[in-house]
C-alpha cells in the first residue's frame, strides 16, 4: 500500500506567531548516553510515582523496546558532588528501562538552573497534545497489535467501523462509532456473537447513523445476557426490530432517567428487554 506522507506544513499557523521574537534560542542541547546510576530526580519540581505512574512503569518495562524509548531530556546536577543529571522528562520510562536491567540511556542534555529545570518541565507537560482513545487505537492498528486488530474484525462482523478522530454524530457514515473504549472492554467481558448481534442490531434494522452509542449497545448486551432465549435467534431478533427509532428510544430514556433517578443505562436496558420481548412475543404468534 502506498503511503501519503504528509510534510511539516507551517502555512496555517504562519501569521500566528508574534512579531519581533528573538532569534536567541539559548545553548543548543547535546546528545549523550548517560548510566542510569547518574540520573536523579529533583523533587522541588518533579512529581512523585502516582499509583496510575507505578502502572506505566510496570507497562514500559514489560513491553520495553528501544523503538519507544525516545529519549530522557536531563540537566547537569551543579550544586552536588559526583557526575549527576536532572531527570526533567523521562522519569518513568528510566524506571521502566531499570527493571529490566538497562544501565543507560540516550539522553538529551540542556544547560538549564533548577529554575530553569523546573521552567522546561512544566512546559513539557503542561503543553502536551493529550491523545484520545481513537487516536490511540488507529496507532495501535497500524502498529498490527493483536488486540486492536481484533477489535477491527469484530466490529466489521457487526457492520461497525471505528472513528479515527471526533466526528458530530450527524456527520457520520453508518455504522460509524466513537464507542472505542465500551467495544473494547465488551469485547473482553461478553461473548462475541453477543457483541456482534449487539451491533447488528443497529447498524442492520434500519437509518440509525450516529447511534452505535455506549447506553445502547451494553444495553443490547445486557439484554441477550440475561435473556439467552433472545441471543440464540439473531435472525427473528433482528426482523423484530426493523424500522426501530434507537434515537428516539435514548431521548426518552434520559427524560424518564431524570424522573425516576435511574441511570440512563438502566432505563436503556429495561426498554430494550421489553421492546424485544414484545416483538418477538408477537413475531411468534
Amino acid at each position: 500500500m502506498t503511503v501519503a506522507y504528509r510534510p511539516i506544513d507551517i502555512t496555517p499557523f504562519a501569521a500566528l506567531i508574534q512579531p519581533g521574537l528573538s532569534s536567541d534560542f539559548g545553548v543548543e542541547p547535546q546528545l549523550m548516553w548517560i548510566e542510569i546510576n547518574k540520573l536523579v530526580v529533583d523533587p522541588r519540581y518533579q512529581r512523585e510515582i502516582s499509583r496510575q505512574g507505578a502502572k506505566n512503569v510496570v507497562r514500559i518495562a514489560n513491553s520495553f523496546s528501544w523503538q519507544r524509548f525516545g529519549t530522557v531530556l536531563v540537566s547537569r546536577v551543579s550544586d552536588q558532588e559526583g557526575d549527576l543529571w536532572a531527570i526533567i522528562d523521562g522519569q518513568h520510562r528510566v524506571t521502566g528501562g531499570a527493571l529490566r536491567g538497562i544501565q543507560r540511556v540516550p539522553c538529551m542534555v540542556i544547560e538549564a538552573t533548577p529554575a530553569g529545570q523546573a521552567a522546561a518541565f512544566a512546559a513539557i507537560n503542561g503543553l502536551v497534545t493529550k491523545l484520545t482513545p481513537l487516536q490511540i487505537h488507529a496507532a495501535r492498528v497500524a502498529a498490527g497489535e493483536e488486540d486492536a486488530l481484533d477489535l477491527v474484525a469484530l466490529c466489521a462482523e457487526g457492520g461497525v467501523t471505528i472513528c479515527r478522530y471526533p466526528i458530530p454524530g450527524d456527520k457520520m457514515a453508518p455504522g460509524e462509532t466513537l464507542a472505542v473504549g465500551t467495544l473494547d472492554k465488551l469485547r473482553k467481558e461478553v461473548e462475541r456473537p453477543t457483541l456482534v448481534l449487539a451491533l447488528k442490531c443497529i447498524t442492520q434494522t434500519g437509518d440509525n447513523v450516529g447511534l452505535v452509542r455506549t447506553s445502547l449497545v451494553k444495553g443490547l448486551c445486557a439484554v441477550f445476557d440475561s435473556e439467552p432465549a433472545f441471543a440464540s435467534k439473531p435472525d427473528r431478533v433482528l426482523r423484530s426490530l426493523q424500522g426501530y427509532d434507537f434515537g428516539a428510544l435514548l431521548d426518552q430514556a434520559v427524560i424518564e432517567g431524570r424522573r425516576s433517578k435511574l441511570s440512563t443505562q438502566a432505563v436503556v436496558t429495561r426498554s430494550l428487554y421489553q421492546v424485544l420481548d414484545r416483538a418477538l412475543v408477537a413475531e411468534a404468534a
